[in-house]
């Protein structure tokens, strides 16, 4: 074998291997979970590894909590993304000054931390150990049922796990197995031209040019409610977030059914948080009146 036909096999097969990954990257990206492009995941990560969490469990927590604002203050003294009780709560679990509970990072920690010892104290139950954050492991233990807010707080949270998980869909890459997601007709998918086949000017063997990618100018409406919640919750400005939730609305509630929208519905004041406003509720009710 030549050096000419060795270099020629060489890059062929370069180019068909950068081609797989190319194509394993784009689908990854456009079928990862919701959760994955929210802000402050990798610390979820971090903290759910760390206190053997469910990080899906500990994220919906925190999105039910805050709505995912670092600098959220309740009236009962709560602060930060996991709502940490300053002072006896926060003292207990580490924290120095209050100051310190704004730094997200540090905040998921002691809510990790808190979420572990109230796991342990009710045997890895994770509705009674949920139940307890939110209303306190007095009031539970004081209680023979669990308290109606809390039943409300477990729905919430239940809700933000089942959302992540319809966002959530595992593609392979081409030519690993069956089992790969294959887009359908009605999705918005990225379109690849045919591969040709091209000889060099010394007439050697011919190898495969890399398809263009050409992806489709008009993006249909898709009532993807993960979208939606990453759009919603990435921001903390109230002005900003109202404007991406109703935007999110204007473009793809034709796609949703009236279970997606009631749905949407329910998640107002989890995701708005202070964008919670007339404008929005009323726009969804058009919306819901509509179906």
């Amino acid at each position: 074998m030549t050096i000419d036909e060795n270099s020629t096999k060489l890059r062929t097969w370069k180019l068909k291997h950068i081609t797989c990954f190319l194509f394993y990257t784009i689908a990854m990206n456009a079928y990862g979970s919701s959760r994955e492009n929210l802000p402050y995941f990798e610390c979820f990560e971090k903290v759910a590894k760390k206190y053997r969490l469910d990080p899906e469990w500990l994220t919906a927590i925190s999105i039910v909590e805050s709505s995912l604002n670092p600098k959220a203050i309740s009236k009962s003294n709560a602060l930060g993304l996991m709502q940490i009780k300053w002072p006896l709560t926060a003292k207990h679990l580490g924290a120095i000054s209050r100051e310190s509970l704004f730094q997200p990072c540090f905040n998921i920690e002691l809510g990790g931390k808190y979420l572990r010892e109230l796991l342990d104290r009710h045997e890895n139950d994770k509705d009674l150990a949920a139940s307890a954050y939110r209303v306190g492991p007095t009031r539970l233990s004081q209680s023979k049922t669990i308290p109606g807010v809390a039943l409300e707080y477990l729905d919430r949270i239940k809700d933000q796990v089942d959302i992540f998980a319809a966002s959530t869909r595992k593609m392979l890459p081409p030519g690993q197995g069956e089992g790969a997601i294959e887009p359908s007709a009605t999705e918005n998918k990225t379109v690849l031209s045919k591969p040709t086949l091209k000889r060099l000017p010394d007439k050697t063997t011919p190898i495969e040019i890399l398809p263009l990618i050409q992806p489709k100018k008009i993006a249909q409406p898709e009532c993807k409610l993960g979208v939606l919640q990453v759009n919603t919750l990435s921001t903390h400005d109230p002005v900003t977030r109202e404007r991406n939730f109703l935007s999110w609305l204007e473009k793809n509630a034709v796609a949703c059914d009236l279970k997606q929208l009631t749905s949407v519905f329910n998640q107002i004041p989890v995701w708005l948080g202070t964008s919670d406003t007339k404008k929005v509720r009323d726009k969804l009710a058009i919306l819901l009146q509509k179906k």
